[in-house]
């Protein structure tokens, strides 16, 4: 259910746009490890102007695994400005303990650097979180339209960005994931364009709510499947969903 010190959302703004490709890395999965080499689009860089956004996401993006991201129904990653304030105890000061090593992870992306686009989202919007958006809102955003089809998952290669392996339990347990969106209506994006709300077609499924039911540790079984049978849900999120009734140890009921 929604939390209650926390309102929905009818407006927010951009505050920065990020897109980027498939680079090849170089660093230890956690710090002071030894050094490999291994592949990803999580380092993305800011755009100074305005970014097309087609059905596959933004101009000049691309992801790697696209098992778990990209495509019609995760084209565009949001995450929420007002997180960094959350993450600014904790992984500001790993990011600058260990930024020579992180210096050295890209030839021409500094990822020592801690702010907007730290998580590899694609569009960091002030206003909007997981505890105030809900699943199926159609959103304006500059000039493209874009609907919330589901949470990101806790994800490990946001951690050896990092180095940091204890952020994937962190992640999990704030739910400050960001979600992912379907491209309704292509169209440009940049600083500053405003983001508003468009059609709420239910309130009952916030994204921090769906986000617990798929990975909290002791769910409701009942509660998985009434949102597997939701209108709101489409199929991709439908696999998520009957995986988690797959592991009946982190299920009640």
């Amino acid at each position: 259910m929604t939390n209650a010190s926390q309102p929905l959302a009818q407006h927010g703004l951009v505050r920065a746009v990020f897109a980027g490709p498939i680079r090849t890395l170089r660093s230890p999965r956690h710090a002071g490890g030894v050094s490999t080499t291994w592949k990803s689009a999580i380092l993305k860089s800011r755009a100074t102007g305005a970014v097309h956004v087609g059905p596959l996401g933004l101009s000049g993006d691309n992801q790697k695994e696209k098992k778990h991201h990209g495509g019609p129904t995760k084209a565009v990653l949001i995450y929420g400005a007002t997180h960094y304030d959350r993450w600014h105890h904790s992984l500001e000061p790993h990011a600058a303990e260990h930024a020579s090593a992180l210096r050295t992870m890209s030839g021409d992306v500094d990822a020592s650097q801690y702010g907007h686009g730290a998580f590899g989202e694609n569009l960091t919007i002030d206003g909007l979180v997981e505890q105030s958006v809900c699943l199926g809102d159609t959103w304006q955003i500059g000039a493209c339209v874009l609907q919330i089809t589901e949470p990101r998952g806790p994800c490990a290669t946001l951690t050896r960005r990092w180095m940091r392996p204890e952020l994937l339990a962190e992640v999990k347990a704030t739910a400050a994931a960001g979600w992912y969106n379907a491209v309704r209506v292509e169209g440009a994006v940049q600083d500053g364009d405003r983001a508003t709300l468009l059609e709420r077609i239910q309130s009952e499924w916030t994204l921090d709510r769906v986000f617990h039911l798929l990975e909290g540790h002791a769910v409701s079984r009942a509660e998985v499947q009434r949102l597997l049978d939701a209108d709101c849900t489409h199929d991709g999120l439908r696999a998520r969903l009957e995986r988690r009734l797959l592991t009946p140890s982190r299920t009640t009921g």
